[in-house]
């Protein structure tokens, strides 16, 4: 008898390929404003992957507190149930843009970007600094009595600050101005400003005094300067700060042992230096608020 064959099994695969579309739209935040009233939507485009929306999206603010902001355009997928999907996100740091040309320009999506992160502009602070030696300390002319300290006094001018970030819901902060000569955070050289209300763009000019210091002293200190958003019956919220000081190798050539706080850099080194080459005159410049208080060494 002829031999059987082994049975050859068949397998068939049916392979069904489909079109994937999105429902897309666009959403736009002037970081670092997130509240809901500084937010902007384009209409939803369906079933596309080249939506075309022509839609303009506005907002009323000023050239000068547009530079301190960063525009989020962010693109998503639509969901009728409410779970729409991150599709990309752009960034850009308005400070820089040329708003006069009006020529489109195509940027690439880039993954999703967190607003705690620190890359987005915290604002800017407008100090105007002085050092007023004893003799000629205006403030101890004025006095009948001559004071007992024969050390003169360092006046912090704390002017105005643009483009904070808005801590609150409603796109604004409650902010004040927080200082301390270190490395001593007591009572003893904390200086406050007031609180104004429902502003990212304040304005101070209010002078914070810290008396009995020598330039010989202020040379190995460091002035820090914090902006809070003022919360009732919470904690204060912190916004951004600077500190002010020589340069961290100048303390290492002294002598010193590098602390945490000996961390200023670049404009914040400049301006402590002329602050210092130029008594019984206000230094000023902008500063660029750091989004952290973490040391840099």
């Amino acid at each position: 008898g002829g031999r059987t064959d082994p049975s050859v099994a068949e397998i068939r695969t049916t392979v069904k390929c489909s079109l994937i579309f999105f429902d897309s739209y666009v959403k736009t935040y002037l970081l670092p404003d997130k509240s809901n009233k500084g937010k902007r939507k384009t209409q939803v485009l369906k079933k596309t992957l080249n939506p075309v929306f022509n839609r303009s999206l506005e907002y009323k603010i000023g050239k000068e507190e547009l530079k301190g902001r960063t525009l989020s355009l962010s693109v998503w997928d639509w969901d009728r149930f409410g779970y729409n999907s991150f599709l990309g996100e752009v960034r850009m740091d308005m400070s820089g843009q040329d708003l006069t040309s009006g020529i489109p320009s195509w940027y690439p999506l880039q993954d999703r970007l967190s607003t705690e992160d620190g890359n987005f502009n915290r604002g800017d602070l407008l100090l105007a600094i002085r050092y007023c030696p004893p003799d000629v300390d205006e403030e101890k002319k004025k006095k009948k009595k001559k004071d007992k300290e024969d050390a003169g006094q360092l006046q912090i001018l704390v002017k105005r600050a643009r483009g904070l970030y808005a801590a609150d819901s409603n796109g604004l902060s409650d902010p004040f101005v927080k200082c301390y000569l270190l490395p001593d955070k007591s009572k003893s050289t904390k200086r406050k400003t007031k609180t104004v209300f429902k502003s990212i763009n304040p304005i101070w000019e209010e002078v914070l005094s810290v008396k009995n210091v020598t330039p010989e002293s202020l040379r190995f200190r460091v002035l820090e300067v914090t902006v809070w958003d003022y919360d009732r019956g919470t904690s204060n919220d912190f916004i951004g700060g600077i500190r002010l000081g020589v340069d961290v190798d100048e303390f290492r050539a002294a002598g010193h042992k590098v602390e945490s706080w000996m961390d200023a850099a670049g404009d914040e080194v400049t301006h402590w230096k002329d602050v210092l080459e130029s008594p019984n005159n206000y230094v000023g410049k902008w500063h660029k608020l750091r989004p952290t208080m973490d040391s840099r060494i």
